[in-house]
Formats: C-alpha cells, structure tokens, sequence
C-alpha cells in the first residue's frame, strides 16, 4: 500500500501536509503510527504516559525503520521538538506545492492530547501492551 504524507483539500485546492503519514484502506485513513505501535515495532512501553506517542528518533517521519520508534510522552522536550520540526517541513513542503495559494494557518497548529486519547492509548488494548 502506497505511504501518503498529505492529500489534496478541495474546499481550499491546496495540498496539506501531514506529520503522521498514512496509509488508504477502503475509505479508512490509517497513520502508518499506529500501525506499527499495534503490531509492537516501537520501542519502550507506553503504559503508565499521560498521552504516549510515537516518537521517530531522526525527525524523519517517513522513517518507519523499528530502530528509529520510540514512546515518549506528548509533554516530553525530545516529542516536542519532533512536532516543531514536522510543523517546519510540512510548512516548506506546503510552501513548494501551494505555491501562492492561501493555505489556512491552522494547518500548521502544534497537535493536543484529548482526554479520550489518553484513555485509549494507555487502556492496555493498544500497541500489544497489556495491564497484568
């Protein structure tokens, strides 16, 4: 299956850019994240993190490489300048693709943790990790 970094919004006609790539599976979106942390590539153990997430170690996020994935906490210094740096790519990809379209700044927003995301990352039913 073809990895996809960004798709094109028609409201807008521009191409956004993502940090977490993703695979098409019949109409689902699937970040090629979460499928490794479900089949158990990334390293470290998520439970117990606030709001785990898949750090990639080299800031290359088409990097899926299991020697290159690790949990870290969304709060972490190491996650945080992991999103700054996909935020920065995502804007100079942006930049060459859309090349004087108006593309919406909330495009490159920094992401959250929702309360709903803890509790499904942490449940013990993700990434092969189970509570004893």
């Amino acid at each position: 299956m073809p990895i996809e970094d960004h798709y094109h919004d028609s409201a807008t006609d521009c191409d956004r850019y993502l940090y977490k790539p993703f695979v098409m599976a019949g109409g689902l979106q699937l970040p090629i994240d979460d499928l490794m942390a479900a089949a158990s590539y990334v390293g470290g153990n998520p439970i117990g993190m606030k709001c785990p997430k898949v750090l990639h170690k080299d800031f290359d996020m088409m990097n899926f490489d299991s020697s290159n994935l690790e949990w870290k906490e969304f709060s972490s210094p190491e996650y945080q300048e992991y999103i700054d740096a996909m935020i920065a790519t995502n804007q100079e990809k942006s930049e060459r693709t859309n090349n004087g379209k108006d593309v919406p700044d909330k495009w490159f927003l920094p992401p959250f943790c929702p309360k709903e995301y803890y509790n499904y990352k942490v449940s013990g039913r993700f990434g092969g990790y189970h509570k004893p």
